[in-house]
């Protein structure tokens, strides 16, 4: 690569084979649609290493980064072939630095698994917020992370601590289970209120139950008839 960096990461677009992202240990991300000729890719990059990049299997110019950095942006997102990055980092805390990346593409937005030296952090709303794995994972040192759509898990490779596994949400629209837990609760209630009155472009995960683009009473009506009951 001209600014000599050493590649850590590189992800291949499914179905698109000629397009290549590559990430380097100077903060650069290249990209290529003819696996030929490459342009710098960098533009709202932080500048730190980038250590994972993962693409779209269904759009290959829309991909998600992380990076070593231990603060400021570590995940970011790009919809149209890294000409333009935009942090996604949201609330995760001071001192997380990125390792692993994985992405359930399945959902809308996107689920979010970031693994770091102390376990995996995950979010379900695009990476505005992050929450940490439960207790039974210890604080190791994640490797890389897979997720297994046939199975509907996510594995963890860690340093010294072997390989660990969980089941992801289940995919589906349950009505009113908006974080795909499998329960509908106080939680998913809570989103629905959060986002009440919305009268166009709200996704399933913010509410919208029928599928209408709006958050009104007929939503709410649906979540309340399930309320407290789990997902086939």
């Amino acid at each position: 690569m001209p600014d000599g960096g050493v590649v850590n990461a590189i992800a291949v677009a499914t179905g698109a084979h000629n397009t290549i992202y590559a990430g380097n240990s100077r903060g650069t991300i290249y990209v290529t649609t003819n696996a030929s000729s490459w342009a710098i890719r960098s533009t709202g990059l932080p500048g730190g290493e980038i250590s994972d990049i993962v693409i779209d299997p269904t759009d290959p110019g829309h991909a998600y980064a992380s990076t070593y950095n231990t603060g400021g942006a570590r995940v970011v997102v790009t919809s149209d072939y890294g000409q333009q990055w935009t942090s996604t980092t949201g609330n995760l805390p001071g001192g997380v630095a990125g390792k692993a990346l994985a992405v359930d593409w399945r959902f809308t937005p996107p689920h979010l698994y970031l693994g770091c030296g102390s376990g995996v952090w995950e979010s379900q709303d695009g990476g505005a917020t992050w929450t940490k794995d439960g207790t039974d994972l210890p604080n190791v040192n994640i490797g890389d992370l897979l997720i297994d759509t046939t199975a509907n898990t996510i594995t963890a490779g860690t340093y010294g601590r072997g390989a660990w596994r969980k089941a992801l949400p289940a995919v589906g629209n349950c009505p009113g289970d908006f974080n795909h837990d499998g329960l509908v609760t106080l939680q998913d209630l809570a989103v629905l209120l959060a986002n009440f009155g919305t009268t166009s472009g709200a996704t399933f995960e913010q509410g919208d139950t029928d599928g209408d683009g709006d958050v009104d009473l007929q939503d709410l009506a649906s979540l309340l008839a399930v309320f407290g009951s789990s997902c086939p």
